[in-house]
């Protein structure tokens, strides 16, 4: 069993004139992706977002290695409208969202539709588990993946132990890419790797997640990325060189962010008070004290054995510093440092930034 938000897989700013919202980008990124989820042993994979609200007839035959389930969750225009302007976004976009919501609650393609009013999120599962029961375990005959280019971009890995603040600098790196009108390209291989198959260890859901990195990589460029972005937290069995191997035609930098204790336990508390945006499934919203506990131990654990380790390309020591002055170091460095057959001196387009704004 696999999650995946399909938002993911448009973050390519700034849009292109001839795929304002990017369902066209999705909808090949997802096809790109499933060979890998088949490969991992998923065989289903439950995810969220929108539809195309302008073709949806043919919504089916996009996706020729999937047996889709479209399941509506709904709730009343009060509370969808609240919620949206809670976001912090104007009446107007309320109106369009509600109207959306009209639109979408009378398609023919859906298969299920559930109101959520006033139910909780446990309750609201039990509603959708039935659906699981109506998807057939059979496996495409031939799942159709990505030929590698022979153009080379660059991809740039923003990494590090949990809570030393990668996904908070490599959002903001990236929207300042976007900002400065650079086709930037955006992932989270945290993100792109939830998957359980029955099995303890971690190594095939970061497989996963290299694997599906390496896909976006290569569509990204396909449809303009000048750089493409990505977070996780590498580390342990899984080395930093393995993005190297999954994306051999990408000019890779390993960027590992750390920080010290009282920076990391500062993170930890910031996430478990509910500070910043979050991950789907995040642990430490309203973690116990305990919980903060192993956390920050954890992230110490992983941190030493990464500096043991120390395979990444360049080190930024985050401790104590603002944002701001973290991602002016990361944009000097990687643009000024020479790394293994590289020239010194400013790179090419096609570099690409590993982190996400979601999570530290």
């Amino acid at each position: 069993m696999a999650y995946l938000d399909i938002d993911q897989l448009g973050m390519l700013y700034p849009e292109s004139a001839d795929d304002p919202d990017r369902f066209r980008l999705k909808t090949e990124a997802l096809n790109a992706l499933i060979p890998n989820y088949l490969a991992s042993g998923a065989r289903a994979l439950i995810m969220s977002g929108v539809v195309d609200l302008e073709a949806p007839a043919d919504l089916a035959e996009r996706y020729p290695n999937a047996q889709l389930r479209f399941c509506l969750l709904k709730t009343a225009e009060a509370t969808l409208r609240q919620r949206i302007l809670a976001r912090g976004w104007d009446p107007e976009d309320a109106d369009h969202v509600v109207a959306d919501a009209a639109t979408v609650a009378k398609a023919g393609f859906l298969d299920a539709s559930i109101d959520t009013t006033g139910a909780s999120i446990e309750e609201v599962v039990e509603r959708v588990r039935p659906l699981l029961s109506t998807i057939a375990s059979s496996v495409p005959d031939a799942a159709q993946t990505l030929t590698p280019s022979a153009e080379q971009a660059g991809l740039i890995v923003l990494t590090g132990a949990r809570a030393v603040g990668t996904s908070t600098v490599g959002f903001e790196l990236a929207r300042s890419q976007w900002d400065s009108g650079v086709t930037t390209g955006f992932a989270d291989l945290d993100h792109l790797a939830f998957l359980r198959t029955g099995d303890a260890d971690l190594r095939a859901e970061r497989a996963l997640g290299v694997a599906n990195v390496a896909a976006l990589h290569e569509l990204f460029l396909r449809h303009g990325a000048a750089r493409v972005i990505v977070s996780s937290h590498l580390g342990g069995t899984l080395r930093h060189d393995v993005v190297r191997m999954a994306a051999p035609g990408a000019l890779v930098r390993v960027v590992r962010l750390r920080a010290d204790d009282e920076t990391i336990a500062g993170h930890v508390r910031q996430r478990t008070s509910g500070s910043g945006a979050r991950l789907a499934g995040d642990d430490l919203a309203g973690a116990s004290p305990t919980r903060q506990v192993d956390v920050i131990q954890q992230a110490r654990s992983l941190q030493e054995m990464l500096d043991a380790g120390a395979d990444e390309d360049i080190l930024i020591d985050v401790s104590r510093r603002s944002i701001d002055s973290v991602i002016q170091e990361i944009a000097d460095v990687v643009l000024s440092v020479d790394l293994p057959g590289q020239t010194s001196g400013p790179q090419p387009p096609g570099e690409v930034i590993f982190q996400h704004p979601l999570a530290y």
